[in-house]
């Protein structure tokens, strides 16, 4: 990063051989048993269809709780095997259901549709307007922390990562716990949390009424 620009260099993942696509899928399943979540992130090796990832996330379900962080036709398909918890940005949720993600309206629909499409829980985020968690009962927002954003890249993982370090303890505290995480990220330069995460504010989370805030609550201007 520079003068506020930041340049990304993605590079194209190496192919998978059958054989090697068998044998990740066997150790994420041996794993699975003794793990209480089991991650699934990123995009699919070069030769993969996404067919691959949902029959990973099917195989695995009742072994652990099997979260989804994917984008596009890689998404859906996983989706639609029901894992315990999708984390979408919101333009990869706005891909995933097919609209504009604008309001709050918008945001809640989007939850409830991400579930009924078969995501156990939905983790959604909507960069410096917070995010939202919705369980198909419970509803949360997050408001984001008021930083001076230094780096972007890796937000969206330290937020999953410190939800699901935290998720015993709750959704309001795995929340908070992603939050002050995910601000961490964006205050420290490079790949690495350089920066330690300020003291986690459960004030930053509120419980939300389904039903009134599907009616029309602006989200991305308040």
């Amino acid at each position: 990063m520079h003068e506020g620009l930041t340049t990304k260099v993605n590079a194209e993942s190496s192919s998978w051989t059958s054989t090697e696509a068998k044998r990740i899928a066997g150790r994420f399943k041996l794993r699975a048993r003794r793990s209480e979540f089991g991650v699934i992130g990123g995009s699919l090796p070069a030769g993969l269809d996404p067919a691959w990832l949902a029959k990973l996330v099917s195989d695995n379900v009742n072994r652990t709780k099997v979260v989804v962080d994917c984008s596009g036709d890689v998404l859906r398909a996983a989706v639609a095997a029901k894992p315990f918890l999708i984390k979408p940005n919101q333009e990869e949720a706005e891909n995933l259901i097919g609209s504009a993600i604008s309001t709050m309206a918008d945001a809640v629909s989007a939850c409830f549709e991400m579930v009924g499409m078969g995501a156990q829980n939905v983790l959604l985020s909507l960069g410096e307007k917070g995010s939202l968690f919705w369980n198909g009962e419970d509803l949360f927002r997050a408001n984001a922390e008021k930083i001076n954003a230094t780096n972007t890249v890796g937000a969206g993982d330290a937020l999953l990562a410190g939800f699901i370090g935290s998720f015993k303890s709750g959704p309001v505290k795995a929340l908070a716990t992603g939050v002050a995480w995910s601000a961490a990220a964006i205050k420290s330069r490079g790949t690495g949390i350089t920066t330690a995460p300020n003291e986690i504010s459960l004030q930053l989370i509120s419980q939300i009424n389904p039903k009134e805030a599907s009616l029309g609550q602006d989200l991305l201007h308040s």
